[in-house]
């Protein structure tokens, strides 16, 4: 996914690939909505960060092993 992230380190304009199915990009815009992210610098001030992206990777539950959880 690629999102934008302001001054205040608010993830917006949250954009998919659409092979990805409905229901995990409605629960990650859900996350992003709350997440916050150490915005950029410049001259010493946050500033907005343009088509950052954000890749999130998920396993299986059934093939953890002890050191993942």
């Amino acid at each position: 996914m690629t999102v934008d992230v302001t001054a205040e380190g608010k993830a917006i304009n949250v954009r998919f690939e659409d092979r990805y199915p409905r229901r995990l990009r409605e629960l990650m815009k859900q996350v992003l909505k709350v997440a916050r992210f150490q915005p950029a610098m410049q001259d010493g001030l946050p500033i907005e960060s343009l088509d950052f992206p954000f890749v999130q990777r998920f396993k299986a539950s059934d093939s953890q092993n002890k050191a993942d959880v």
